[in-house]
């Protein structure tokens, strides 16, 4: 009885057929250009909006959630889960740190400003996906695998954040 079970078992893995699905296929991740960064992106948890110019500035009116493991950035008694802070700053375009030979799918904002506060603070968390049709900007508040995220999407409707 086990070699007729066996012989069906090892079929079944020679030849790739298995009773479970195979997870869904992810779309590689675009390598961007800095003209595909340049404009408006709108967040889709509170409606914050960042903008990229070509000079290689950005501005954002809520970006407080990104300083999660940096309070002492923000001013006394700010929360992150509820306040608005807007930042300006710098931005480069570059491959992942754990793929430096990759697609330019990150971008670093090297922030001067934060909730009207100087700050000299390098975030490289905003990773550049393709989700089908569009390519988004996605934050990771934390661990990658927890799925709490704040995806950005192009919006060239949007206003530019002013500075503050």
């Amino acid at each position: 009885m086990r070699k007729p079970f066996l012989a069906v078992l090892l079929a079944v893995a020679l030849t790739g057929c298995t009773p479970v699905s195979a997870p869904p296929r992810q779309s590689p991740p675009p390598d961007l250009k800095p003209a595909d960064l340049v404009g408006a992106w709108k967040d889709n948890r509170r409606g914050g909006v960042l903008t990229f110019t070509a000079a290689g500035r950005f501005a954002g009116d809520d970006l407080g959630f990104m300083f999660l493991p940096f309070p002492d950035d923000l001013p006394a008694g700010f929360d992150q889960k509820t306040d608005r802070a807007a930042g300006l700053g710098e931005w480069q375009l570059g491959p992942s740190l754990a793929d430096p030979n990759g697609p330019n799918d990150y971008v670093r904002l090297n922030f001067l400003m934060i909730a009207g506060r100087e700050v000299r603070a390098s975030i490289n968390k905003l990773e550049a996906q393709t989700r089908d049709p569009a390519v988004v900007l996605v934050f990771y508040i934390d661990d990658p695998d927890l799925n709490n995220e704040v995806v950005f999407s192009r919006c060239p409707d949007c206003p530019s954040p002013a500075p503050s």
